[in-house]
């Protein structure tokens, strides 16, 4: 799960033109460093989700790192525009709402921490 780090202040800032500027510009990026086999979806307001499978842990790192690189090292506005990343391993027991909700609870761990960063759900 992708969120656009302080987009409200983006769009109070810039005016909601900019807004759907940044949402559209940071879609294609998204599309642009995804996978083919990758579904990348827009999820609520300035959320994407990106459904990816990979053989380790460590694969899925270095590409939500490369995400959330790429969107920084963009020039889509005279301002910096960076993201939050958050990753649940799909289980075999889960369902796509528990990924989707453990995702969410690492991104919230990602904003609460400091944002522009990738953060992995675990269990406590």
């Amino acid at each position: 799960m992708i969120d656009i780090d302080h987009f409200k202040a983006i769009n109070d800032t810039y005016g909601h033109d900019t807004g759907d500027k940044v949402l559209s510009v940071i879609g294609k990026r998204l599309s642009e460093l995804s996978r083919t086999d990758d579904f990348l979806f827009r999820y609520g307001g300035e959320e994407f989700v990106i459904l990816s499978a990979f053989h380790s842990i460590e694969a899925i790192g270095y590409f939500a790192e490369r995400l959330r690189k790429g969107i920084e090292e963009s020039s889509i506005i005279e301002r910096p525009v960076t993201v939050s990343i958050g990753i649940s391993i799909f289980q075999k027991e889960d369902t796509l709402n528990d990924a989707i909700k453990n995702a969410d609870a690492a991104l919230y761990q990602a904003k609460q921490t400091g944002r522009n960063k990738v953060v992995f759900y675990t269990q406590l």
